[in-house]
């Protein structure tokens, strides 16, 4: 499809962390946007202040109303020219896309949004996908942030959560803004439901490649393989970054056809905290707080945990790669704030210290409590965890009870579904039960809901205590209702 032929877009399912990045990108580039959702609106205000049009509602009407009053050329009114729908919608439960699907007298161009994704990307000089299991956000966060500071002026970069520098989770600087396509062009590119075979990147990071997403993925040999056939398709003239630690990702390594850049833990020590690691075996490469010269070391970054001076590294070595200048690269790493939903401090509630996080796999988890943890050694970290998709929790069960240990108190939620699946074979009690065999002295108790969630806080949360909302669902409205209150 020839984007320039394109100039009205309908974007179902469109406050969504990348459909909403999307939205702006193709305003940027000229486009009439409007679109309709009616989820938790947390990308609303990241449309609202392009004055990009939303319904509030799913309903066939709006695709007859949105662009009325746009005239084309010709001086007629104005019709839909593509329609881009988010992956989490069905024309089984959606009117808006059974109507554009149905209706074939309009001649609606219809496409996902990974497609619609790939269409832009693929049309820019130099694209730079950031995969993996974990990490991608704060990876693409940083590598775009990192590329701007450094000089890089025609550039944009679509991110699946807001980044707090930039009030948004897209970057797009002026040179990029109309019909001229970016020439570097750096996303956040999700595995799930094979996403990536839509991209044609010239560069990539492969963070890690632990097994997810079983609602798709049958297996972990399934899963393993889209990332193969990713890295495969890089050209002879690109290039992968990819760590080194994680023994599924250097067996991903294997098919690529370009030069193959690794990075570890004591490379990014060396580079981003000047050499100050602990040279103790009982605890190098476990945490930041083991000695007096980790936890000096480790106020470099803004951002803590191993893993993201993982993450940093990752980025750095791209930039390096691009022959950026280092030293510009590396402060600006040192200095990166954060995303939304990733360890993101909320505030307060009675001197309590509210902190949030997306992690929803046994490995996010646990990095994100052992980081805490170091983080505030002497607070008594209270978690609760909203589990993700029943598929997940069941395929990762043992896993996932072995992954709060740095808590010193548990709370989970009910299992938030998906549009794809409301029901499954678990529940948070058979969790909650496997975490006690674990925790056996431990407070472990299932909260069930929001409302019961903030109820018994109220109640119990001492000035000592900090409460950390973990998930990839709504639990963060937990935190946020509090600091409400």
């Amino acid at each position: 499809m020839n984007l320039d032929t394109i100039k009205n877009i309908y974007i179902i399912g469109i406050e969504g962390a990348g459909t909403s990045a999307l939205a702006s990108i193709l305003q940027a580039q000229g486009k009439n946007i409007t679109g309709s959702d009616e989820g938790d609106h947390f990308y609303y205000d990241v449309l609202k202040k392009k004055g990009i049009q939303v319904f509030h509602k799913f309903d066939e009407k709006n695709l007859e109303s949105s662009f009325q009053d746009i005239k084309d050329d010709l001086g007629g009114v104005g019709k839909i020219d593509l329609i881009i729908y988010s992956t989490s919608v069905q024309p089984e439960t959606n009117p808006e896309l059974k109507y554009a699907m149905e209706t074939t007298e309009q001649h609606f161009k219809i496409m996902s949004y990974p497609q619609a994704l790939g269409m832009v990307f693929n049309q820019a000089e130099f694209g730079i996908a950031v995969c993996g299991t974990h990490g991608k956000t704060t990876t693409t966060a940083m590598l775009a942030t990192a590329m701007e500071r450094a000089g890089v002026e025609n550039l944009t970069a679509l991110v699946g959560s807001k980044v707090l520098e930039w009030q948004s989770n897209t970057l797009i600087t002026d040179s990029c803004k109309g019909p001229t396509f970016a020439k570097y062009f750096v996303i956040e590119a999700d595995e799930y439901q094979n996403k990536l075979q839509y991209y044609n990147p010239r560069a990539v990071i492969l963070t890690s490649a632990d097994y997810d997403h079983p609602d798709f993925f049958k297996s972990e040999e399934e899963y393993k393989q889209v990332f193969r056939n990713f890295v495969a398709r890089i050209p002879e003239d690109g290039f992968l970054v990819a760590y080194a630690g994680d023994k599924n990702v250097v067996e991903i390594t294997q098919s690529a056809k370009c030069e193959v850049i690794f990075y570890d833990e004591v490379g990014a020590r060396e580079v981003l905290l000047d050499d100050s690691f602990c040279a103790d075996d009982n605890c190098h490469g476990k945490t930041f707080g083991c000695c007096p010269a980790i936890r000096q070391a480790k106020e470099k970054m803004q951002l803590f945990g191993k893993h993201n001076l993982l993450n940093a590294m990752g980025a750095f070595k791209v930039c390096q790669k691009l022959g950026l200048d280092e030293q510009k690269v590396r402060q600006a790493l040192q200095n990166f704030q954060g995303t939304a939903r990733r360890f993101e401090t909320k505030g307060e509630y009675k001197g309590v210290l509210i902190i949030d996080d997306y992690a929803h796999h046994p490995v996010e988890v646990q990095a994100t409590l052992q980081a805490t943890k170091n983080r505030y050694p002497d607070k008594n970290i209270k978690c609760i965890f909203h589990p993700h998709t029943f598929t997940r929790t069941e395929a990762l069960l043992e896993e996932f009870s072995q992954s709060f240990a740095d808590a010193d108190e548990i709370y989970l939620l009910d299992i938030f579904g998906s549009a794809r699946e409301k029901q499954g074979r678990v529940s948070s009690d058979d969790l909650i039960d496997l975490i006690k065999k674990q925790n056996p002295d431990k407070t472990v108790k299932n909260l069930h809901t929001i409302p019961e969630s903030i109820k018994y806080f109220q109640k119990t949360l001492r000035s000592n205590d900090l409460l950390i909302t973990m998930g990839a669902g709504d639990v963060y409205l937990v935190g946020e209702r509090l600091i409400k209150n």
